[in-house]
């Protein structure tokens, strides 16, 4: 099977109660997937969530996935040092 289209798109409020969940989100995308962040809404990330990014975004890859910062909320994408893609 090959890959998926994904989008993930944060709310408002991203708190590392949202790391267990979002992590599982990202072992679960299949190889030669596109996967797309919506960050236009987010307005805090804590710490654990922008790692788990940058983990997932340096991580991708190796298993053939892209990666595409859609909307860019607040800078996110700057505190990903791993980011693939340009904020549109």
């Amino acid at each position: 099977r090959k890959g998926l289209a994904t989008e993930i798109r944060f709310t408002k409020d991203v708190t590392f109660m949202h790391k267990a969940i979002l992590r599982r989100t990202f072992e679960r995308i299949p190889p030669e997937s596109a996967v797309s962040i919506d960050a236009s809404g987010c307005q805090f990330i804590d710490a654990d969530i922008s790692e788990t990014l940058e983990d997932f975004v340096k991580s991708a890859p190796t298993k053939s996935i892209s990666v595409e910062w859609v909307k860019n909320g607040k800078g996110l994408q700057n505190q990903i040092s791993g980011q693939t893609a340009d904020a549109k």
